[in-house]
């Protein structure tokens, strides 16, 4: 398995992540990053390329020059220097190898990071702590943030990013203190203000950023017009930045994909506009037509316009696509089969999930649902799923009736 900048089906984050492990100096930070992908993208494509998840997660394998670098400054991590570590464990985060990527992190010395760096260290530890479900330790991280930036060392870039990191998580999973999030909220303002419309690319990528993070406020209150406002602003800040390197070119990219994202997800969803939400989703897809996520956030829209049919077919093209994501897509495709009373495709479909992925409960519950309001004779292979599951104690409570 390799990591790919160029071909004819490659997507930006693929883009992205080859860029930075190829051209990215390990003495400097920030590392450029786009989205940390879940942990089960390694597992997923483990099962693609017929690796273990072990082995994929430590290297065992054929390595393009990149990789084989990588490796090769893990195993030799206790000669790097602190920003090295900081820098490698970016560059392990970013391929979702977040173990690998913590270790490194509990070897850098803090104390010898300057405040860009320490900035920096902070927030891939809380990316790292995050994609690991630690959440509790959100809190202790933005704290050390905010501090840090109150501290005067940094510029208003800073305090933006994580303000909109923030943001997102107390939003998404109210894993940060309401204190915490609000002080950071407040700082972002104060340096929105000060940079006004902003002066160079990292400026402009942090208000976009920003904005694009604070809309979720007014919109999770129903406030279509306040984050309309926002979401202008995060667009605007998108396309004023200028990039002058392959990375910042990367970076540029990202934020207009994130801001066609939620932009989908504003007119969904605070607007009600079901015409408008399929428009950007288009317009998302044809932005990064190898990205599956992409062809999963138009799915959704066409479901809740009540077009199942649509909705299947985007799923098996984002099926068809692969990783990120592939089980999910195959299992929204067996559910989309079953709406529409293709039984045994639905339930070819399920099967396939747990053939890539024996834990997948949705897949065995759906299954089993499915082959029994159906009087199919696979009813006992689905159920077999269910009583393994239940004895280890990973089976839903309200699922046990079922069994």
């Amino acid at each position: 398995m390799q990591y790919i900048a160029e071909g004819p089906a490659v997507s930006l984050w693929s883009k992205s992540v080859a860029h930075a492990l190829k051209n990215h100096n390990f003495d400097q930070t920030p590392y450029p990053t786009s989205q940390f992908m879940e942990p089960s993208l390694l597992t997923e494509a483990a099962a693609v390329v017929g690796l273990s998840s072990a082995g994929l997660q430590t290297f065992a394998y054929s390595l393009g020059r990149e990789a084989a670098t990588v490796k090769w400054l893990f195993e030799n991590v206790t000669h790097a220097t602190p920003v090295q570590k900081v820098n490698l464990a970016y560059s392990l985060a970013t391929t979702a190898r977040y173990q690998l990527a913590r270790e490194v992190l509990s070897r850098v010395e803090v104390d010898r990071l300057f405040a860009e760096e320490a900035f920096a260290f902070l927030m891939v530890k809380f990316a790292v702590d995050n994609r690991l479900g630690e959440t509790a330790l959100h809190a202790a991280d933005f704290r050390q943030m905010a501090d840090l930036l109150k501290s005067g060392s940094l510029a208003g870039s800073y305090a933006l990013d994580a303000a909109a990191q923030a943001i997102v998580w107390r939003t998404k999973a109210q894993s940060i203190p309401v204190a915490i999030v609000d002080e950071l909220i407040s700082m972002g303002f104060e340096a929105a203000d000060g940079l006004g419309t902003g002066k160079h690319f990292r400026e402009h990528i942090s208000l976009s950023c920003f904005h694009r993070a604070y809309a979720m406020i007014p919109a999770a209150q129903g406030d279509a017009e306040l984050t309309r406002h926002h979401m202008i602003k995060a667009d605007e800040f998108a396309q004023a930045a200028e990039p002058k390197t392959v990375a910042e070119q990367d970076l540029v990219l990202n934020a207009k994909k994130t801001v066609l994202e939620s932009r989908l997800k504003e007119y969904l969803y605070v607007r009600n506009d079901i015409p408008g939400a399929k428009a950007v989703g288009e317009e998302l897809v044809a932005f990064d037509p190898h990205w599956s996520i992409s062809l999963h956030e138009l799915a959704e829209v066409c479901r809740k316009a009540g077009d199942i049919e649509q909705t299947k077919v985007l799923y098996e093209k984002a099926l068809n696509i692969g990783l990120p994501r592939k089980s999910f897509a195959q299992f929204k495709v067996g559910v989309c089969q079953a709406e529409l009373d293709d039984i045994d495709g639905a339930l070819s479909s399920f099967s396939e999930v747990l053939l890539q992925d024996q834990t997948n409960i949705a897949a065995g519950i759906n299954g089993y649902k499915v082959a029994q309001a159906n009087g199919h004779a696979n009813a006992d292979y689905f159920r077999a799923f269910l009583v393994d599951w239940k004895s280890q104690g990973m089976l839903p409570r309200e699922y046990w009736e079922l069994v």
